[in-house]
């Protein structure tokens, strides 16, 4: 059973969990009273660098120092992008975008061939496959995606199910 899915699976009776990201704590999850909010979390944001490029020396990574590169940003519509933008509003700063990417694979091919950083949640597998890029988490202030699960009310999960969950949550909380 594949646990993150969107809550049209969830709706349609298709799975009994699911997952969201960029859920303000007051949300109300849309398909009422057959769900719930279960757990939160959230995902500290990355900048993604070729090794030995200036932001790596550099004692923290802040938004201020980010917004002096050029940068590979995710498309607008991802909630990735919203948690950016927010970040680079709220410390007084605008990003050099040079392109935006659908994917954050693309993103991270893109940063490879040089034409400039990217930010990712640090649980992105994406941060660890290409070798020569390293990945630093941003600070001051340290922007998060909040990341939601969900599942059915009055439901328990099988043992298995649960153990992911805890899992993933628990890698999540962890990245930094």
């Amino acid at each position: 059973m594949t646990l993150l899915l969107s809550h049209r699976h969830l709706h349609d009776r298709r799975s009994n969990a699911g997952g969201a990201f960029h859920v303000p704590a007051h949300a109300k999850f849309p398909v009422k009273g057959r769900h719930r909010p279960s757990t939160r979390t959230s995902d500290a944001l990355h900048a993604v660098y070729p090794r030995g490029h200036a932001i790596g020396a550099m004692p923290k990574v802040t938004v201020e120092a980010l917004s002096g590169f050029p940068l590979v940003l995710m498309d607008p519509a991802t909630s990735v992008r919203a948690v950016v933008d927010l970040a680079f509003i709220g410390a007084g700063r605008l990003p050099v975008v040079v392109c935006a990417a659908t994917y954050m694979m693309t993103a991270v091919g893109m940063v490879r061939a040089g034409l400039g950083l990217t930010i990712l949640p640090g649980s992105a597998r994406e941060l660890r496959a290409e070798r020569i890029l390293r990945s630093r988490p941003i600070d001051d202030p340290q922007p998060k995606r909040p990341v939601c699960l969900i599942k059915k009310a009055a439901r328990t999960l099988p043992v298995a199910a649960e153990e992911f969950c805890k899992r993933l949550l628990s890698r999540i909380s962890h990245q930094g």
